[in-house]
């Protein structure tokens, strides 16, 4: 048996062969300790998989249905180890299609699992079992759905596949279709009727999942809020709720997907459009009790109208509505002369003086009591006379009461009181009911026309165009390039054996190729438009992104994973060969490690990769995937990918001078704790921002840290980068002292950051050796090497230790991020606001792009950006602030300033020297005109329509004039209208544009003004042939110009013929 083991390992089919022949019976024996035949050792990818030699061993007849000590036959393995063509022949054969091993998957879940579509649909159309649970109760669909395979997925549900099966957490193909961003899956699913709104065990739905974050990196956020839209489009609840009481929307806010909340938000509008819209659409029966109804309202208000205006009532039927201004305006009238009527007939007035009078009395008699005032009444009336006079008060207000009951007619007043009821009624209906509703459709059409807005780039397919010139533009520099070299070459040898004509020629050739530069920055062009129009087709048009012949138009073919295209790093023409090799900075089998520069000598690290690895291919992919995400001034960044082969995958990273921290911890032992803890919270910041994104490094180490300049560390060499706590895809390769406990003794299958945390405290360690170092310090170190995961500071919290908080430092909250800084971490102007550098950069970045929000000027100064607040920052401050590619942007920026002075204050020379001209003695008038019109028609650049000067050029081809409101073309001058995008238009299609340039809309100010000299010059010819005639005229107008047209003016060898 061993002898058959190792023949089927080695390949040699002749000596199976033989072994078989000889013995019959090993046929069906056991190969390994785990039970395999040789027909399976022959598929198992340790026998380095000998399809030829398990093909022949199936033609001989062998029971096919054999099953190893975890249930696997040769079928199930064949469609595990991708082995098509045998595994048709076991079919074919008759193998058993549904057995299921000891994980209870079938051949048809592993053939779904492990992206198999062909041996699938022949598994489907023989017979298999579509709806078999594995011991997690997945079912083929679901795998299907899972791993992305649509052609599988739809044989599957044509041939009667159940599509609302759950696994054991309750989850259904469609909610895996949705979670894994599979909408066109989700929407055969969904077409086909399967149930969107099942719940998973803790309460969640499919349209709950397509509202996570991607799950992993080549998800897109563009993906899974298409299979939101396809839920709703399928009838989901939008209010079905999970074990916490979050609802789809209120999952989608706490997770922060702001184009889920915006959708669900329209949807949830859209839901109670379609409540009111469903109470407009009621049966007949319905509609027909609502009209007798307002009939007979009708009918009540015709009654009360002819019982207050006591005439008959007159109702045309044919007069047009009132509006509900004129509704409003009758309802307030109507409620005024009711208050009126209220107030001429309140006895509240009366009654009160009644029972004022009647106190009175009662106050008088209560002295005297009643008796004695009767008998004193009668015998002394002089003494009582003040109670005579309460009494006379007390009839006065009750004739008075009386009169205003009386004046009280029953029969006209009591309509009004229903009138009051009705009005009440209605004005209740219309400032309740109908503002709610009208409010209700405001805020729909608000979200109507947002959403609206942010589809309307994707009503037209993206522009190609662009990348097609540049794509182009590389291939013509790149077979220029080649062809000079080899000229050169040529040219050098037969220089050596003695050609005086080839030596001369060396210089040449030697300048034309170095005035040919590198295509390094053309082919960052084109990365940067190929990303946009990737961008746009990912978020408008999908379709486009499976359509090879449209993904090749833009120079990206199947073996480059449009992931890498669509991040803007796909360097499409760049090759080995434009780097030349400075040194070898490491080297492993399957990697390399160089300091190498670019044709322009720029310095970057070059790593490459053996993809034909499988580890290395991995890591490689991976790390690039990693990197993109992670915006961070302590990560490393990476700059560009591209591969030399098919074999062969390279990445450009920036090169530090400042080297690793290890060296530098060995060259300086006597560097102070200031800049040592300067370093540490460097560190610690960089993996608080990698944690923060999802990542573990796996490797964190002194080596593994670079410095920048400042000394400012920079976290590298991301090989074995992980995601956090998902399963582990790869062997931890770190080295053993910076390993944390849980990963030495390899019982753990997920990486935690708290992994990266134990290294960091082991670098601290390293980085404070025999250095006093206060108990704080100490006592973070000690935690972060803590043995129990648990126990160890997060990144942030160990940033936020005692142990760095030395010295109160002054900080200051950044006006545009909110977040809060040390004060020498940005600027502030003269009233304390306060900018972050980051911020700073971005602003300053900004500046540099055409119609930007924050300027930039003359003098390098930069207005506040609080809002109100118009003080200045000063250039000098700035400059001092940004990073030096942010500094060149601002240098670029003031130049600009300086250039665009310099054409008017070209424009203001022209217009001294021809006025000098002009003022010289013996000019006729008809010279003198024709000057003048020469120079305010001719040479001035100025608007087309006012004739207004212009020199405010901002690298945008589409000018609008300061003093009318016309908009012109800087290549042709034409007058476009008053619109902006009428102009633009033109612009991108001038006739006059050069032929070089790329940009539609955008160029700069050196190449528009060479458009400008040659429009002038032209412009100068067609006047002096078509409007002056007279040839002595002409010879004078000549020859006073001709001193004062410059090369700047005209061009180089400017003539008038």
């Amino acid at each position: 048996m061993a002898d058959m083991r190792d023949l089927i390992k080695n390949g040699d089919l002749a000596g199976v062969q033989r072994a078989v022949q000889d013995d019959p019976d090993l046929l069906d024996a056991t190969v390994t300790t785990h039970k395999h035949t040789p027909l399976m050792w022959a598929l198992h990818p340790n026998s380095g998989g000998q399809p030829v030699i398990a093909q022949w061993l199936v033609e001989q007849g062998g029971n096919l249905d054999l099953e190893n000590d975890d249930g696997w036959t040769a079928l199930m393995l064949a469609c595990r180890f991708d082995q098509p063509d045998t595994a048709q022949l076991l079919i074919e054969r008759g193998a058993k299609l549904n057995l299921q091993n000891n994980f209870g998957r079938s051949a048809l879940m592993l053939a779904c699992r492990h992206d198999q579509p062909d041996t699938a649909q022949l598994l489907i159309q023989r017979g298999a079992k579509l709806d078999l649970q594995d011991n997690e109760r997945w079912t083929a669909l679901m795998y299907a759905c899972r791993y992305n395979q649509p052609d599988t997925t739809q044989l599957l549900i044509e041939r009667g596949a159940n599509l609302d099966l759950q696994d054991s957490e309750g989850w259904t193909a469609l909610m895996y279709a949705c979670g894994y961003d599979q909408p066109d899956m989700a929407q055969l699913l969904i077409k086909r009727g399967a149930n969107p709104d099942l719940q998973d065990n803790g309460g969640w739905t499919a349209l709950m999942a397509a509202c996570q974050p991607p799950y992993e990196s080549h998800h897109t956020a563009a993906g899974l809020l298409r299979c939101i839209k396809l839920c709703f489009a399928g009838g989901a609840d939008l209010d079905l709720k999970e074990a916490n009481g979050y609802n789809a929307l209120a999952l989608a806010k706490y997770i922060k997907r702001a184009d889920a909340v915006a959708f669900l938000e329209f949807a949830t509008v859209l839901e109670v459009a379609r409540g009111v819209l469903g109470t407009l659409q009621q049966p007949r029966s319905v509609v027909a009790a609502l009209l007798l109804s307002q009939e007979a309202v009708m009918d009540t208000c015709h009654s009360f109208w002819k019982e207050v205006l006591r005439e008959p009532v007159d109702f045309d039927a044919s007069v047009v509505p009132v509006t509900y201004d004129q509704m409003q305006t009758a309802i307030q009238a109507a409620t005024e002369a009711v208050k009126a009527w209220e107030t001429r007939h309140d006895m509240s007035a009366a009654r009160k003086r009644t029972e004022a009078a009647i106190d009175a009395l009662d106050a008088s008699t209560k002295r005297l009591g009643i008796q004695a005032t009767f008998f004193m009444t009668l015998r002394h009336p002089e003494k009582t006379m003040h109670v005579s006079v309460d009494l006379q008060n007390v009839q006065q207000a009750l004739e008075k009461e009386l009169r205003n009951l009386t004046s009280v007619d029953p029969m006209a007043d009591a309509p009004l009181k229903e009138v009051r009821r009705a009005l009440a009624s209605i004005i209740s209906f219309y400032t309740c009911t109908l503002k709610n509703e009208v409010s209700r459709l405001q805020t729909a059409v608000k979200d109507l026309s947002k959403s609206l807005s942010k589809h309307v780039p994707g009503l037209t397919a993206p522009d190609t165009s662009c990348v097609a010139r540049t794509m182009q533009s590389l291939r013509q520099s790149r077979r220029k390039r080649e062809r000079l070299e080899q000229d050169l070459r040529y040219a050098r040898e037969d220089a050596n054996d003695g050609d005086v004509e080839a030596r001369a020629r060396i210089p040449h050739l030697e300048q034309e190729l170095a005035r040919l530069g590198s295509a390094y920055k053309l082919d960052n062009e084109l990365r940067k438009e190929r990303t946009r129009v990737l961008r746009h087709a990912e978020e408008h048009f999908p379709e486009l992104l499976r359509d090879d012949k449209w993904m090749k138009s833009l120079g990206v073919n199947n073996s480059i994973p449009r992931e890498l295209s669509t991040l803007g790093l796909w360097l499409t023409n760049a090759k080995r060969s434009d780097f030349e090799t400075l040194s070898e900075l490491a080297s492993k089998p399957g990697k390399s490690v160089l300091k190498v520069h670019d044709l322009n000598g720029q310095v970057f690290v070059l790593k490459s990769f053996h993809l034909a690895n499988e580890e290395w291919s991995s890591r490689f992919y991976r790390q690039v995937a990693a990197l993109a995400q992670i915006k961070s001034a302590y990560i490393v960044r990476i700059q560009g990918v591209f591969m030399q082969d098919a074999h062969q995958g390279c990445t450009l990273m920036p090169f530090y001078s400042g080297g690793d921290l290890a060296t530098w911890i060995r060259d300086n032992p006597h560097a102070d704790l200031a800049t040592r803890r300067r370093v540490a919270i460097g560190l610690l910041s960089g993996l608080h921002d990698l944690h923060s994104q999802g990542f573990v490094h796996c490797d964190v180490k002194p080596e593994n840290i670079f410095l920048a300049p400042g000394l400012s560390p920079v976290l590298g060499d991301f090989d074995g980068v992980q995601m956090h706590n998902v399963t582990m895809t790869q062997h931890m390769q770190a080295t053993f002292k910076y390993m944390a406990p849980e990963l030495r003794r390899a019982n753990v299958d997920r990486v935690e950051s708290a992994s990266d945390l134990f290294s960091a405290g082991m670098v601290l360690a390293d980085l404070f050796e025999n250095k006093e170092v206060s108990d704080a310090l100490q006592s973070l170190i000690s935690s972060l090497q803590s043995a129990d995961p648990t126990r160890r500071p997060t990144a942030l919290q160990a940033l936020r230790h005692e142990a760095f908080q030395v010295e109160p430092v002054k900080q200051a909250s950044c006006a545009i991020c909110l977040d809060i800084y040390p004060i020498s971490e940005g600027v502030s102007c003269a009233d304390g606001h306060f900018t972050c550098k980051e911020c700073l950069s971005g602003s300053v970045r900004a500046a540099t792009q055409p119609n930007a929000h924050v300027e930039v000027r003359r003098d390098g100064s930069m207005c506040c950006v609080t809002p109100d607040c118009e003080l200045l920052i000063s250039g000098r401050t700035i400059a001092s602030a940004v990073p030096e590619e942010d500094f060149a942007a601002l240098l670029d920026i003031v130049r600009a300033h300086f250039e665009r002075d310099a054409a008017a204050e070209q424009e203001r020379q022209l217009r001294d020297r021809i006025n000098a001209a002009l003022r010289e003695h013996g000019l006729d008038p008809t010279t003198q005109n024709h000057i003048r019109t020469i120079q305010n028609e001719i040479l001035a650049m100025s608007c087309p329509r006012c004739s207004t000067a212009f020199a405010d050029f901002d690298n945008c081809c589409a000018l609008k004039c300061g003093t009318c409101p016309c908009y012109f073309c800087a290549w042709c001058l034409q007058d476009t209208g008053n619109d902006s995008n009428a102009c633009h238009r033109h612009v991108a299609r001038c006739a006059s544009k050069p032929a070089g340039e790329m940009d539609p809309f955008f160029s700069d100010f050196a190449v528009v003004q060479q458009a400008w000299a040659r429009l002038r010059a032209q412009r100068l010819r067609d006047y002096m042939v078509m409007r002056v005639e007279d040839a002595g005229v002409r010879a004078s107008v000549q020859n006073k110009l001709r001193p004062l047209l410059t090369p700047d003016i005209v061009g180089d060898n400017f003539r008038f013929e």
